[in-house]
């Protein structure tokens, strides 16, 4: 750094004795003359002579002042998920939120709104596509609204005995699942980033379950591809917002439900009406998600803009998987702490539900041609994704009780 500071003083000298020695050379040699006669020399040719150069700037500066930059436009956006606000998933919306605020340098500001604030749940889609909404959270049940079994297939309740969620993410991002939910959605906007969570919980329930004929006759909340399976089992499967299921089981419209994750589900309290948690969720191995612009408000935003949009919606999805998973655990250990009963389903069980959820898949592959396709592109990254797990998981761990 000596050397460093040295060298620069070196240079400092260097340029300061150069300029000195310059500036004399530059201007008109007045010294010698004022040495000679007043006769020949005229005193008052002397600034004329030696002056022109310090007016030279003042002839040269422009009288009016530059007009004043343009402000850089902001875009405010509204934004709906159709969980209730104060919720955990609310919460990492609004993190989204701030991710894209923060990478757009202020540029975008998105004001996120909890289920039912602006339009009713599973109607976010059609809200921004009327433009009631300027972006929401596209999960299964907006998606199941406007595209039937293919919008189930593709997040929410997830699939019976389908992918996890690190899958669906990767079939996204890499498997070409971007240009598929596109092209599904272009007339209600552009999915601008897709994320997942851990297996949810199997349900919460009055008493274990242990096979399928548990399920005859009982009133059973969920939606999606495994309300198809549990119709088929003999349920009656009812479908109610996350936020109204805790009045619906208590009240006795339903007897026992199925909601999400261990976090999302305690911040319900739904522990507090229902004695038994059912694990693992081979129901919905992986519930994904989506994040959805209107046209009108993406096509507004400049190349840089969406970049930083997409990046913040890349940089969300691992954030999101990972502090909600670590959340699941936190919920995990409250939940044994008030006393909730867990019970496991057999792998016999578990066989069942998965061999239920490919039988569907091939019932509705054969009368829906879209389906079709989707299940297809889906299956075929995910042969080749799957392998890298083989072995990769022990069933055992020093850290393990």
């Amino acid at each position: 750094m000596k050397k460093r500071l040295s060298l620069a003083l070196v240079l400092c000298l260097a340029l300061i004795t150069i300029i000195s020695i310059t500036l004399p050379a530059c201007t008109p040699a007045a010294a010698p003359t004022t040495t000679a006669p007043a006769a020949t020399t005229p005193a008052a040719t002397t600034p004329a002579a030696t002056t022109p150069k310090p007016t030279t700037p003042a002839a040269t500066t422009p009288t009016t002042k530059p007009a004043p930059v343009p402000s850089a436009t902001v875009y405010k956006w509204e934004f709906e998920t159709e969980y209730s606000s104060g919720t955990e998933i609310w919460n990492q919306y609004k993190k989204f939120a701030d991710m894209v605020n923060q990478a757009t340098q202020g540029r975008i500001v998105i004001t996120v709104r909890g289920s039912g604030e602006v339009v009713p749940a599973y109607q976010i889609l059609e809200a921004i596509k009327t433009g009631l909404l300027t972006a929401g959270h596209n999960s299964g049940g907006q998606m199941q609204a406007i595209l039937g079994d293919t919008g189930s297939f593709l997040g929410g309740s997830g699939i019976p005995g389908g992918p996890l969620g690190l899958d669906e993410v990767a079939w996204y991002y890499e498997g070409g699942g971007e240009a598929v939910m596109n092209d599904l959605i272009k007339d209600y906007g552009i999915n601008v980033a897709w994320h997942a969570l851990m297996p949810e919980m199997f349900g919460h329930f009055k008493k274990p379950i242990t096979s399928k004929e548990d399920f005859k006759g009982m009133k059973f909340r969920t939606y999606g591809l495994w309300g198809n399976v549990l119709a088929k089992w003999g349920a009656s499967v009812i479908t109610v917002a996350g936020s109204e299921i805790y009045q619906a089981a208590k009240s006795g419209i339903i007897d026992a439900f199925e909601y999400s994750t261990p976090v999302s589900n305690w911040v319900q309290g739904f522990h507090e009406i229902m004695p038994y948690v059912g694990l693992p969720g081979i129901h919905s191995p992986g519930a994904a998600a989506g994040i959805v612009v209107s046209h009108k408000d993406w096509n507004a935003l400049s190349p840089e803009l969406k970049n930083a949009v997409v990046i913040s919606g890349k940089a969300f999805a691992i954030q999101y998987l990972l502090e909600m998973t670590k959340l699941d655990a936190e919920a995990m250990a409250k939940y044994r702490a008030y006393g909730t009963k867990f019970f496991y389903l057999s792998d016999d069980f578990q066989k069942e539900v998965a061999a239920a959820g490919k039988e569907l898949m091939m019932e509705i592959s054969a009368k829906d041609a879209t389906f079709k396709r989707v299940y297809e592109h889906m299956e075929a990254f995910c042969k080749t994704f799957r392998p890298a797990f083989e072995g990769a998981e022990t069933r055992y761990c020093i850290f393990d009780e």
